[in-house]
């Protein structure tokens, strides 16, 4: 948040100016938010990390925004591209790459995560839709989401990209949190 009443008053003032149509905010909490609102200082969006396999934001966040109208831009909604649907078990990382050295990325955790991921890709085939397609419509369909921030690495990725956004069915969606639940399970097994 802005530290500060000047800062909250360059805000205002350069909105009230129009120099700026809408105010938005990163990663804020449901308690940051609270005292946003506490400033009388309109806020438009709030960009947040929200995909099917980190979906924490969920049931905190996203009911906030969508009860205070506020607008939700997703990032990361592919999981740093696993939700791509193209990586196989044997996927390995430069060594430049944090998502290496990341739990979620390696041994067992990353072999069940794949497994998830290979039968959401079933789910989404069934249906005529690449796997980024499906995970991406069923966040759309949550209250207050308002986009997604999908990033491409190259230029099949980016190619994709012009396909999402497409709308998917209760079914699809119910199996899709279906398969995230037992994957939660697995992973709170695993450590």
């Amino acid at each position: 948040m802005t530290s500060g009443r000047s800062a909250r008053t360059t805000i205002v003032h350069t909105y009230k100016a129009g120099k700026i149509r809408a105010i938005g905010v990163s990663n804020f909490s449901v308690e940051q938010l609270d005292q946003w609102r506490g400033t009388s200082v309109p806020l438009h969006s709030l960009q947040a990390p929200y995909s099917i396999l980190r979906a924490a934001v969920k049931s905190t966040v996203l009911p906030w925004c969508a009860s205070h109208h506020v607008g939700v831009i997703a990032y990361s909604p592919l999981f740093r591209g696993l939700l791509f649907g193209t990586w196989t078990k044997d996927k390995t990382f430069a060594p430049d790459d944090a998502r290496g050295a990341h739990k979620d990325y390696s041994g067992a955790r990353f072999a069940r995560h794949i497994e998830a991921v290979t039968d959401i890709t079933k789910i989404a085939v069934k249906g005529g839709l690449s796997c980024p397609q499906l995970c991406v419509g069923v966040l759309l369909r949550t209250a207050g989401v308002t986009g997604c921030i999908v990033g491409a690495r190259n230029a099949l990725q980016g190619a994709l990209i012009a396909t999402l956004g497409v709308p998917v069915t209760d079914e699809q969606a119910n199996a899709v949190w279906e398969i995230v639940r037992n994957l939660e399970e697995d992973l709170k097994s695993m450590g």
